[in-house]
Parts: structure tokens; C-alpha cells; sequence
């Protein structure tokens, strides 16, 4: 149980690592396709796999959210209001 305890500690210092490189990579502009490829893909796969770019309106997202899904999915944009 321990090795088990381990494994999921570290796989979540290792994804929280990638998500905050993936970031600051964003905001440079610079390339990630290797985050992508090797820590995103399975979540971009439990959105169906073929998201380009997610529209969001009606209400404002969490930042914390749109965070999220603009690192680890794909591009989002809100609009709502008049």
C-alpha cells in the first residue's frame, strides 16, 4: 500500500510540474507539443480526443477552471454579458 501511496504522490508531483511548465509556456508563446503529447493526452482523450478550442458563455468560469482547461485540454474563450 505504501509503494501504491508513492506512485500516486509522485504522479502527482509530476503532473503538477508539467502543468505549471505547460503555462509558463504559454505565456511565452513557446511550443508545447511534448507536454501534450506525453502528460495531456489522456485528459484531451476523456474530452472525446478532437477539441480544437472551447467557447464558454453565459457566466464567467472559475479562473482556477479556465486555468485548467486551457492548459490541459485546449484553448478556451469566455464571453458572456451584454
Amino acid at each position: 500500500m505504501a509503494k501504491l501511496n508513492d506512485a500516486k504522490s509522485t504522479q502527482c508531483a509530476i503532473l503538477d510540474m508539467a502543468f505549471n511548465l505547460k503555462w509558463f509556456l504559454l505565456q511565452m508563446g513557446m511550443p508545447t507539443g511534448f507536454l501534450d503529447t506525453v502528460v495531456f493526452k489522456a485528459v484531451h482523450q476523456q474530452t472525446g480526443g478532437h477539441l480544437k478550442l472551447i467557447l464558454s458563455g453565459g457566466a464567467p468560469l472559475l479562473p482556477e477552471i479556465h486555468k485548467f482547461m486551457a492548459v490541459s485540454v485546449c484553448p478556451l474563450v469566455q464571453e458572456y454579458g451584454c
